[in-house]
């Protein structure tokens, strides 16, 4: 496997460099007037190539962690403990011996803790503001007084009375809570079928469904029917840090309705600088933890971007569990981002960690019914999560629109 990666790393470097010199006759082209069809499918093509690949290697590295993780538990669930867990649920028996049984209010149950792992394994995984948030416990009105102006220090003279010092100001920042669900029919052939496989129906029907659902309400959640209040969806204005009142994120535009900006020779301005104005307003202390959000259709956007004196500013990943990158911060991809379009709100910057608190329920419950489809069964597993902006200075977005807009 490790080779496999290393192959693909090769390729990806030799793909983007081939990109590069396609792009560059594009745009040679471009300035002659001259026709650009053929070299501007011939980029098209070559960075389809760079998404396949990279798609490749994560799903490779994903496997690789996999195999090499730590369980969270000493029990250790295998394909024949899973099924015998899966069919107790379709009989309706729940492992009452063996797992919390509480009622969670609508006739739901906490699942057995080895399928409950194995939903968390694969959700984990497969949700991207998982890897780059701050993951904690779910807890019901979750709430917590965050510090927004520090206590000052002054200086200190002996024999001299101490002035009195400004009082640090707190900020109370509250989250927003969703409910996943996932509704999954087990049918009475699958119940009675040695070959069928409990991990692969764990996680194509209950994992990828509540990962992709996750993923899409943290980023664009309204905060309403069971949904949080996603980052794309949170106050925002144009103010920088100083002036921007507390949990209000700064937006940055980009200069073009849909698009980059192009290059004005006159002015100086160019497609790169409303991604070096997002970089630039974050302060220090976010930098050092700064990643770039987004997903490949406007990646692709970025590649061919050059700044004043030729150079392309994204950069291929070419280590094993390196991102690629762009001014050096890593890129990481969403396909629950927005594509680039007029007004929206494209590339994410900044310190996920410090800025993003995700409530990630402790145990997956599940619902039985057993009369909708008989023979066959319903089961409905949920679990409970939330979302707190806990610092908005931490995160920077780009909004693909003109400036006077």
């Amino acid at each position: 496997m490790t080779e496999q990666i290393l192959n693909l790393l090769t390729e990806q470097g030799k793909a983007f460099e081939a990109m590069k010199e396609a792009n560059d006759r594009r745009l040679e082209a471009l300035e002659k007037n001259h026709a650009v069809g053929e070299l501007t499918e011939t980029v098209a093509k070559i960075q389809n190539e760079l998404i396949n690949n990279r798609k490749q290697i994560e799903a490779l590295e994903k496997e690789a962690a996999a195999k090499n993780s730590l369980q969270f538990s000493t029990n250790k669930t295998g394909p024949q403990e899973l099924r015998e867990e899966l069919m107790d649920i379709y009989k309706g028996g729940f492992f009452q011996n063996a797992v919390r049984t509480d009622d969670e209010g609508d006739g739901g149950y906490a699942v057995p803790e080895g399928l409950d792992k194995k939903i968390d394994d694969y959700i984990m995984a497969d949700v991207k503001l998982l890897q780059l948030c701050t993951v904690a416990p779910f807890i019901a009105n979750y709430k917590k007084d965050v510090t927004i102006i520090p206590a000052t220090v002054t200086d200190g003279t002996e024999g001299v009375a101490a002035t009195e010092t400004t009082t640090p100001k707190l900020e109370q920042v509250t989250a927003v809570e969703g409910k996943l669900l996932a509704k999954a029919k087990v049918t009475e052939e699958s119940r009675r079928d040695l070959m069928f496989s409990p991990e692969e129906w764990v996680k194509d029907n209950i994992s990828m469904i509540m990962a992709e659902t996750l993923e899409q309400r943290l980023l664009s959640g309204t905060g309403a029917d069971g949904e949080t209040l996603g980052i794309l969806k949170q106050p925002y204005n144009f103010c920088a840090d100083a002036t921007r009142s507390f949990k209000t994120i700064q937006c940055i535009k980009t200069g073009a309705n849909g698009n980059f900006v192009a290059f004005d020779s006159d002015t100086g301005v160019g497609p790169l600088d409303c991604l070096k104005d997002a970089r630039g307003s974050l302060k220090s202390a976010y930098r050092r933890g700064a990643v770039w959000l987004m997903n490949t259709v406007t990646e692709s956007l970025i590649q061919k971007l050059k700044d004043s004196e030729g150079n392309y500013l994204w950069r291929p990943g070419l280590v094993a569990g390196e991102p690629n990158t762009l001014f050096g911060y890593p890129v990481h991809i969403s396909d629950f981002m927005p594509d680039p379009a007029t007004n929206s709100l494209s590339i994410l910057f900044g310190d996920f960690k410090r800025a993003v608190r995700v409530g990630y329920g402790n145990s997956t419950y599940v619902v039985r019914d057993n009369i909708t489809v008989f023979p066959d069964i319903f089961l409905m597993f949920s679990k409970f999560y939330d979302l707190t902006l806990r610092d908005s200075r931490a995160l920077k977005m780009i909004k693909f629109a003109q400036k006077n807009d």
